[in-house]
């Protein structure tokens, strides 16, 4: 049996649908009255689903029995101000206890859901791998600094006897919720933005992250990390082919320094109006400009892995949103 936390979310969501298929038996580990509307009816029947939070360490335990392994995917993806100490808390202190909890079940494999933004910024390296140290900077975000801290538990972990490994995604390319996470970028798309910046965007297919796990899961990999990144394309490149898959405009106007820092505050004063996250924060659009490239290498050499490309990617992602009715109202 197999426990993945965050079983609803855009990842969670994909990961369950893999292993079902290839004969697994799954537990979703979800809060209290969790949104399932990214789950197949059919898929989500083949899920056995606890429910509490991650600090709950009764329902934590009552999820673990019978549990071999963990694939702990919850995490809070944000970079609103307003939301870093509800993000450390879960991030960092959540992990933590989920740590916990499996070495006293004695789980015997233990799957962590990174980021690539835990890895840091070096500023005087453009291509970062698994063996780059975490230096602290003001190019790291909160988000990072959350998911670096919640490493270090992990890594905690094994040194106390637990088994598994860690994988560092770059930004995930998955049919999610338009309103959260890395599937924005398709829902600033669809909306009509005009707007797009310089830099790079380094990106995983989700595919290849349910691909590469189950076959390290096989390998019994322990104590290692691993760098998955499809590739690197500049913005403007992806909201073109998202444009033209969705038949919208794509947008056609560069934001400068001064824009974004004036957008960025906009955004600021519209969130605390509405009380929604705002599109763009004051963290993101300083580090629009990023050029900084993840090395896939290590992954590639262990598994002779080839990764989708963006143009793929897209493709399915678009057509698999096209099944959404917010997405379908759009178009």
């Amino acid at each position: 049996m197999i426990l993945i936390t965050g079983c609803n979310g855009s990842l969670g969501s994909q990961l369950a649908t893999h292993l079902i298929q290839e004969g697994h038996k799954v537990k979703g580990y979800i809060r209290p009255g969790a949104d399932l509307s990214l789950i197949a009816p059919a898929i989500k029947e083949e899920i056995e689903w606890c429910s509490g939070s991650l600090f709950d360490t009764y329902a934590l335990g009552d999820a673990l029995e019978g549990v071999e392994k963990v694939i702990h995917a919850a995490a809070v993806v944000s970079f609103a101000p307003s939301r870093r100490k509800e993000m450390f808390r879960t991030n960092v202190e959540g992990t933590a206890a989920l740590v916990n909890e499996s070495l006293i079940s004695g789980v015997k494999q233990f799957v962590h859901i990174s980021s690539i933004a835990a890895l840091g910024r070096p500023t005087n390296k453009s291509l970062i791998d698994e063996s780059d140290l975490w230096v602290d900077s003001d190019k790291n975000t909160n988000y990072a600094k959350s998911k670096y801290l919640a490493e270090l538990e992990v890594y905690r972990g094994f040194e106390e006897g637990l088994n598994g490994f860690v994988l560092n995604p770059s930004v995930i390319l998955s049919p999610g919720d338009i309103e959260k996470s890395s599937t924005k970028l398709f829902g600033y798309v669809l909306k009509g933005g005009e707007y797009y910046t310089t830099g790079d965007l380094n990106y995983i297919d989700v595919r290849d992250i349910c691909s590469i796990m189950t076959q390290l899961m096989k390998l019994q990999v322990n104590g290692e990390r691993f760098v998955l990144n499809g590739g690197k394309v500049s913005y403007k490149y992806c909201f073109d082919r998202v444009a033209q898959e969705f038949g919208k405009k794509p947008p056609s106007k560069l934001a400068s320094t001064w824009m974004k820092e004036l957008i960025w505050r906009m955004e600021y004063l519209r969130s605390m109006i509405t009380g929604s996250e705002p599109l763009i924060t004051k963290e993101t659009a300083r580090l629009a400009g990023n050029n900084h490239q993840y090395d896939n290498q290590k992954i590639r050499t262990l598994l002779s892995y080839d990764f989708h490309s963006l143009n793929d990617s897209v493709s399915w992602v678009c057509e698999e949103l096209r099944k959404q009715p917010a997405v379908h109202n759009l178009l």
